[in-house]
């Protein structure tokens, strides 16, 4: 049986003195390939891809000071590479309900992720620190207050 030839990573992860490098990629091509199965040609190329818009969302989202909380940062490989798979894969027919009926001709079915969008989970989102509730109190003499 021959071996398959492992490609050079594409995104290099930099090494850093902390342990983490807020400037190195959160997940490769290769992480989603260790967790989930081997890609070939054009999906590495797709893989690498959402890997970086999913980063890049990623990013935008994650609370101020985020870099040094190690709650966060242990966990955003595994988020970045979880929600990739999911835009990846999918059933033939992804559904989450079908139903079929005779005499009347009727069959309906939702679909549980139609257009393949990205999405995080509520449990990915409590990881990472994401979606929390805000509560903000503004006095009638002046002045802000934020408590989250």
């Amino acid at each position: 049986m021959a071996r398959r030839r492992r490609r050079p990573p594409q995104r290099q992860r930099r090494p850093s003195v902390g342990g983490f490098d807020p400037a190195a990629p959160f997940a490769t091509v290769e992480d989603l390939e260790a967790a989930w199965r081997p890609l070939e040609g054009d999906e590495r190329k797709r893989a690498e891809k959402l890997l970086g818009w999913a980063e890049g969302r990623l990013r935008a989202l994650l609370p101020p000071g985020w870099e040094s909380d190690p709650g966060i940062t242990s966990n955003l490989e595994m988020v970045a590479v979880e929600s990739v798979r999911r835009q990846m894969s999918g059933p033939a027919i992804p559904a989450t309900q079908m139903s079929q009926g005779a005499g009347g001709y009727t069959a309906s079915v939702q679909l549980a992720n139609p257009s393949g969008d990205w999405y995080l989970t509520g449990a990915e989102k409590d990881l990472l620190g994401i979606g929390g509730c805000v509560v903000v109190s503004v006095g009638m003499v002046g002045g802000c207050s934020t408590f989250a």
